[in-house]
């Protein structure tokens, strides 16, 4: 299933929208908590009268419209998220002008903040919007000169801020504005590195797929145009055969013609088979199913003869829990597995199968555990297990593409396929998947 890039994109872009948002919130929260330590200093400690009423009022009103986005956004597209966060800009830049209009104007040192809005604004907005709160920001800086009471905005009683606190009040401003954009900067940086890197492991997987393909259609291609002379050369032989063993005392000539067409059929099963798994789709569309469903249906895929070997234990806390992914797809990959673990142990001892809940890290998924009692797997070929047309078996029994088709169908579903040799003995494979796909 090929990569969809625009999907892709527009997934990134949305995931990108909301996380600037987040930040954005978490952010002016600090800022909230800082404002308002601040105040209570200024008015209970240093003893400067301030407007209460209308701080309070600029506070509260910035805290209920960022818990109001905050659930609103959870249903929000890229660029409703983009407007929100513009909105919040805006808001806070109005907010701040008033907070600095009845707590000292121009004087107040905290008036640095209007450059964190803007930087913000450059770093997660078009520069349409942050060219227009720029401006916004002078004029609100402007009005602070002029004054607001024509608007009904007058400070009571007058603020005046001492002079001795105008130097370390400007020291600490500066010093919050810096390590409020360091902060974000930092942050964006680290999601950045993240991204880089998914990016590199989707471009690994892409070429995974598309020199499978390749194989894919060279083998298809190869299977298709030896299929037409090999059933010929069968029915000639099938011929041949039965003329010369109406003749009498051609014995041998009657052998070399049924090893010759023993050998023909052979050939062809091996072109079967390398077509089947060429050309398996790995699944397309996904399916919602519980893993108890999974387990009656994974035995009616397996030969009789591996079926009567498997040892099929499910852990009771996730038997009910429902997988997303393409169950026939998965099916088959597991069936690949158990028959492998089955050919590797020739004393017919049981296979086992164990589905476990798996944890690694903030990772949640299902593991399905197949365990042999075979002789295990060497080091050298235990690091190339997966590659395409690495096979164990002798000539004629396997092409080596089970195993790489399995891993690529793990890769395609956000998981992985392990093996290794526990103590005990035998060989261990471990598929795990998540429980459902990445948004």
């Amino acid at each position: 299933m090929p990569i969809k890039t625009k999907q892709i994109t527009s997934e990134v872009v949305m995931a990108i929208a909301h996380r600037n948002l987040s930040w954005l919130r978490t952010l002016h929260w600090l800022a909230l908590v800082g404002q308002a330590l601040t105040i209570a200093i200024t008015v209970w400690i240093l003893k400067i009268q301030l407007y209460l009423p209308g701080l309070l009022a600029c506070l509260v009103f910035d805290a209920a419209l960022t818990l109001f986005i905050y659930f609103r956004s959870k249903r929000l597209q890229a660029q409703q998220a983009h407007l929100c966060s513009g909105v919040l800009l805006v808001s806070y830049t109005l907010t701040l002008t008033l907070m600095l209009h009845w707590s000292g104007g121009v004087s107040n040192p905290f008036a640095t903040f209007y450059l964190l809005h803007i930087a913000l604004a450059a770093m997660m907005l078009p520069w349409r919007f942050t060219l227009s709160l720029a401006i916004l920001t002078i004029l609100a800086y402007a009005s602070l000169f002029t004054g607001l009471q024509s608007l009904g905005f007058s400070p009571t009683p007058k603020v005046v801020i001492p002079a001795q606190l105008q130097f370390p009040g400007m020291l600490l401003a500066i010093g919050l504005t810096g390590a409020s954009l360091a902060w974000f900067i930092d942050g964006l940086r680290r999601d950045l590195l993240q991204r880089e890197v998914a990016l590199r492991l989707s471009q690994e997987r892409l070429a995974k797929e598309e020199r499978f393909a390749g194989l894919a259609t060279l083998a298809a291609g190869v299977a298709h145009e030896l299929a037409t002379p090999l059933g010929t050369i069968a029915i000639i032989c099938r011929e041949l055969e039965h003329n010369i063993q109406a003749q009498a005392h051609q014995e041998e000539w009657a052998e070399d013609a049924q090893l010759i067409r023993q050998e023909v059929e052979r050939c062809r099963k091996i072109i079967d088979r390398l077509n089947a798994d060429a050309t398996n789709d790995l699944g397309v569309k996904n399916d919602i199913f519980t893993l108890q469903e999974l387990a009656q249906s994974l035995l009616e895929e397996v030969s009789p003869k591996v079926r009567t070997r498997v040892q099929y234990t499910i852990a009771p806390d996730i038997a009910e829990r429902s997988l997303e992914a393409p169950q026939r797809a998965l099916l088959q990959a597991l069936a690949t597995l158990l028959k492998n673990a089955a050919e590797a142990d020739h004393s017919l001892h049981p296979v086992q199968l164990a589905v476990k809940l798996w944890h690694e890290g903030s990772f949640e998924g299902v593991a399905f555990i197949i365990r042999d009692q075979g002789q295990g797997i060497a080091p050298d070929i235990m690091k190339r297990l997966g590659e395409p047309f690495l096979t164990t078996k002798p000539p004629g029994q396997g092409m080596g593409l089970g195993l790489y088709i399995v891993r690529l169908f793990a890769e395609r579903l956000r998981g992985k396929l392990e093996f290794e040799n526990p103590p005990t003995g035998g060989c261990e494979a471990r598929l795990i998947l998540p429980f459902s796909l990445p948004a």
